[in-house]
């Protein structure tokens, strides 16, 4: 019963990450660091929590620390990365000691394969996340040169307009002064 509450309780909270990425993507300000940082503590407790009650040391659902650093990939800098990196891991090892007891607690190299996990997949969010966001600087910056060469070409048509205006006048002078002489 409390492993399905803490299981729905991660659910809300990747649902609400969720509502408040694609909210964040409208908007034009960033959220503030803290609330990243609330919202990574706040997973990996209760991905810790429900680890320890699977009572499971050998459990798939280490697999759920990768959402922490999937977020910090995408809306954090380098070292608040390795931060959350490393609190993911301490809270895997304490996770793991605190279901294996001291008797049971010597599977490192269970624990070393999850840390080689978790390094890959920020690794690979990471790179993804600076690839896209290179994409988008492009993008934006292709976007002004275009936006300044329309600006340029309407400036020079209304340059030329105003010139044919003035020529026009000048005929219409000459003819009228030449007209009257």
């Amino acid at each position: 019963n409390q492993l399905r509450l803490s299981i729905s309780l991660i659910a809300v909270l990747a649902i609400f990450e969720s509502g408040c990425a694609a909210r964040r993507s409208r908007d034009a300000q960033p959220r503030r660091p803290a609330s990243h940082w609330t919202l990574i503590a706040l997973d990996i407790v209760l991905i810790s929590w429900t680890s320890i009650l699977t009572a499971n040391a050998q459990s798939a659902f280490f697999l759920f620390y990768s959402l922490p650093l999937l977020y910090s990939a995408e809306y954090l800098r380098s070292p608040a990365i390795l931060i959350t990196f490393l609190c993911c891991g301490a809270a895997s090892l304490v996770t793991q000691y605190l279901i294996s007891g001291a008797a049971g607690f010597v599977q490192y190299p269970l624990y070393v394969v999850r840390e080689a996990f978790y390094a890959g997949i920020i690794g690979t969010a990471a790179l993804f996340v600076r690839i896209n966001r290179i994409q988008r600087q492009t993008i934006l910056q292709k976007d002004l040169e275009i936006n300044v060469v329309f600006s340029l070409q309407r400036k020079l048509q209304q340059a030329f307009d105003e010139s044919t205006v003035i020529a026009t006048t000048l005929e219409h002078i000459a003819t009228a002064s030449g007209a009257s002489s």
